[in-house]
């Protein structure tokens, strides 16, 4: 029985206590379920592909993406063997291509690279467009609560270094800056 055949007849379905009622004259009948039988049609219900596709296949395109399938696809692997080609008058300004190139697409793709070298980003300086507003991060200071002092993180060299050399970076594009801390404020 259908939803609507159900509501037609009146008819209040519990899942939870396995019973439906529904109305007959001046009396309510009652149709109990057992847990096994509730557990049971559960359980067909999940099976893959036990229910009869009542799809049209026009148009239809199965990409079987059900994860419990093995799938051996291969995925694309980065290219090994490039080389560096200069797109600007710096020489520090290279891309790399594929060596896999014909001499007549290589040739194409070098000029069309070199055409459009305006369009390349090398250091956060040659981004004067965007907007500040999205790039700047404001802290929200309540002026009432304490202020709580936070452990000093313990980097290994390595890692201090890289930080350092970003700081750099970021200061000599001017997206960030130093500032002074109001006084109770420990770091």
């Amino acid at each position: 029985m259908g939803q609507l055949t159900l509501n037609k007849l009146g008819t209040v379905v519990s899942t939870y206590h396995l019973c439906m009622k529904y109305p007959m004259g001046k009396e309510v009948g009652r149709v109990w379920a057992d847990h096994r039988v509730a557990r049971r049609c559960y359980e067909d219900n999940l099976r893959i592909g036990s229910r009869p596709a009542n799809k049209l296949d026009v148009n239809f395109l199965d990409l079987n993406l059900d994860p419990r399938c093995d799938n051996n696809r291969k995925r694309p692997l980065p290219a090994k063997n490039l080389k560096e080609i200069n797109i600007s008058l710096d020489p520090t300004h290279k891309a790399k291509i594929g060596t896999t190139l014909m001499q007549e697409g290589e040739s194409h793709l070098i000029s069309f690279l070199w055409e459009n070298r305006d369009v390349f980003t090398w250091s956060p300086a040659n981004m004067p467009g965007i907007d500040l507003e999205f790039m700047c991060h404001h802290l929200s200071i309540s002026l009432g609560f304490q202020p709580v002092t936070q452990l000093q993180r313990q980097l290994g060299e390595e890692k201090r270094r890289a930080a350092w050399e970003e700081n750099k970076k970021l200061l000599a594009a001017g997206f960030i800056r130093k500032i002074q801390y109001p006084p109770g404020w420990q770091m």
